[in-house]
This record gives C-alpha cells, structure tokens and sequence, in this order.
C-alpha cells in the first residue's frame, strides 16, 4: 500500500475487493477524510483493471522494460502502463491523489489522470478525448451505461 496524507485528505494505492463476494480484485486508488469527524468514508476514485478484476494470487511488477504490469493469478496481463522504453524510473502518489511515474529527470512519464474512470477529483481536469464512465453499480466497478466526455461544443453525456 502507498499512502500519501494531507490537511485535506489520505489517498491510498491498494488493492481492493469486490464487496459482494471478495473474490474480485481492483488495482485503485481510494479517498479518505482525515478527521474523525469526517462523514468521508473511503471511496474509490480511480481503478487500473475495473472492467477485468483479478483473482486471488495477481501480481503488480515492474518489468524490465519499464511498465508497471497487473497480471491475474494465471498469468493473463489485465492492464498495464504501456510505458515500455521510456526509461521509468519511479512511482509516486502524489498529494492530489494522482499515480505518477517519472523517468531519471523527475519528468511524468505517465499518470492516472490521464486514465479517468468515474470521478474528477480537485485539480484534475477532463480534456477533449477523454471521458468519464459510471461504475454499473455500487458493488460492480465495471463501466456502466452512463458517461461525460468533453467535445469541441461542450459536453456530451
């Protein structure tokens, strides 16, 4: 687990389980209040692998070219960075809940928010392209029927 805490909000770098049955596994990043009177409980804001859930025994790796790799206990690959070559270097969560990794001259290499799933979180902006998809329901992360994207005229949901 990564943690990165500020006066504002904890954000985590875990892997989570379905509630429903604990048996499916998601690659994410939660959102946590930091104060005991918070009403904020954690909330899931950003998922690798949410349309392909791994089982018990997954692996997240590094491999050696350079891409942070989610492989499923049979050895299937369900989600990786795609970053081969481009010379990673580091891993960082930062303090606006975004994955970040970076090469030898601290420059981002790749990010979460570039991946949006189902929530914008403060600092992130959505760009044309890129779209928001809802989850299919509270217990199934998996992308929904429902979506945000951004266009040349506005937006289209």
């Amino acid at each position: 687990m990564l943690v990165r805490q500020t006066n504002v909000a904890k954000f985590s770098l875990a892997f989570s389980c379905d509630e429903l049955n604990f048996t499916s596994h998601y690659f994410s990043i939660f959102i946590t209040g930091i104060d005991a009177e918070s009403d904020v409980k954690s909330k899931i804001v950003w998922s690798a692998n949410r349309n392909h859930p791994v089982r018990d025994n997954a692996i997240l790796n590094f491999s050696t070219v350079g891409e942070l790799v989610l492989t499923d206990g049979d050895g299937t690959i369900v989600w990786t960075t795609n970053t081969a070559g481009k010379s990673v270097a580091g891993m960082n969560l930062t303090e606006t809940g975004n994955l970040v990794l970076f090469d030898h001259k601290s420059s981002v290499v790749w990010q979460s928010f570039d991946h949006p799933t189902d929530c914008l979180l403060p600092g992130r902006k959505l760009f044309q392209g890129q779209e928001l998809k809802s989850s299919v329901s509270l217990y199934n992360m998996s992308e929904g029927m429902f979506s945000l994207q951004v266009i040349d005229e506005g937006f289209i949901r």
